[in-house]
């Protein structure tokens, strides 16, 4: 799966470097049959982006780069949305940028969905939020996996202090918020469909037969 996403990832415009960032040295040995360079971090993180800041570190990201976090689930993920992030967060007054799709589910924790007013995102959380408290239904809008970064923001993440809302939601960019850094956001067209659990991992399998990215660009790779 993380193979499949670093694909797609490769089919992007102007991205100067893809690197694969782990802990494990069974997903290391899987990347080197596809070319792919990878970052061997340290086991010890609570989450992704603190994997990430280390990892910027190691490999001397600048201040001044830009990061774009492709987590390994986003199996549909759509090389032209990537590059839309790294449009975003070059021209945005935010370190942090995360975009957002309409969500019509509810009741499900497993989807982080996103509170913002004016593009600049006032709360994340697992619960359906806003309460829409009127008679017409609100869709909600969902957290994409396709986060934005500023260097200087990342390589500082890991220094940040995780305070009472990360630890409830789990939910780690709210450290951000609880810091008092601002994150923009905006809307992102279409739908995907993040792996969270194994209906999410089965149904992907199935839709995997009619995805053009797919059949087109990735279905024939050979590996070393």
């Amino acid at each position: 799966m993380i193979i499949h996403v670093a694909l797609r990832a490769r089919l992007c415009k102007d991205v100067y470097k893809i690197i694969i960032c782990t802990d494990s040295p069974e997903v290391c040995w899987e990347c080197e049959k596809y070319n792919f360079e990878v970052c061997l971090t340290k086991s010890e993180h609570k989450n992704g982006t603190e994997r990430l800041s280390e990892a910027v570190n190691i490999i001397n990201i600048n201040q001044e780069d830009l990061v774009v976090d492709l987590q390994g689930d986003e199996v549909f993920v759509n090389p032209k949305d990537i590059e839309k992030v790294f449009f975003e967060i070059k021209k945005s007054r935010y370190d942090c940028i995360v975009p957002y799709q309409k969500l019509y589910e509810n009741n499900n924790p497993n989807r982080v969905k996103i509170v913002e007013t004016d593009n600049q995102i006032i709360s994340m959380t697992r619960a359906d939020a806003p309460f829409y408290f009127g008679k017409q239904k609100q869709y909600l809008k969902k957290h994409l996996s396709i986060i934005g970064f500023k260097g200087n923001l990342l390589r500082n993440f890991k220094k940040l202090k995780s305070k009472n809302l990360e630890k409830i939601e789990r939910i780690e960019l709210l450290r951000l918020l609880e810091n008092n850094i601002k994150i923009g956001t905006f809307q992102m067209k279409g739908t995907t469909l993040a792996v969270d659990t194994l209906e999410d991992y089965q149904k992907s399998i199935r839709m995997m037969s009619d995805d053009i990215i797919y059949n087109k660009f990735i279905k024939n790779i050979k590996i070393n």
